[in-house]
């Protein structure tokens, strides 16, 4: 009699992940400048990073809207030595995407608001609040 022996092949399947991530919609607050109703910069931070870009822990991304000439972004952190830093757009960008604090444990507020300048005139949005973690 013939025994039979099996071999169990091992399979293995590939997972990928596919990542379509952009620094705004893995953000976890916004803030907007207007002027007359029309935005002219936005703010974004985002608190915990992706498994896609966890480059972006403790980010911000800022941007000037259509029309506008510059954009700044401020933030007041407590208790954390950067407090109450002004960060302008470098000159000719349209956008920046910038990290203020590796992981902290427990986690401190922020907050943080976003301006935009036509003809020389600063608008500035409301003051947000997010979390370091």
């Amino acid at each position: 009699m013939r025994s039979a022996v099996r071999l169990a092949v091992p399979t293995a399947v590939l997972l990928s992940t596919v990542c379509i991530v952009s620094s705004a919609s893995a953000a976890t607050s916004e803030a907007i400048a207007y002027r007359n109703g029309r935005p002219v910069a936005r703010a974004w931070f985002n608190s915990g990073g992706t498994p896609c870009l966890p480059e972006l822990r403790n980010s911000f991304t800022f941007k000037v809207e259509e029309g506008a000439e510059s954009a700044t972004v401020y933030w007041e952190m407590a208790g954390m030595e950067d407090s109450g830093t002004w960060r302008p757009l470098p000159p000719g960008a349209d956008s920046e995407t910038f990290s203020v604090s590796g992981q902290v444990n427990p986690r401190v507020q922020i907050w943080y608001k976003v301006c935009g300048q036509i003809g020389g005139k600063r608008y500035c949005g409301p003051f947000q609040l997010d979390w370091i973690r």
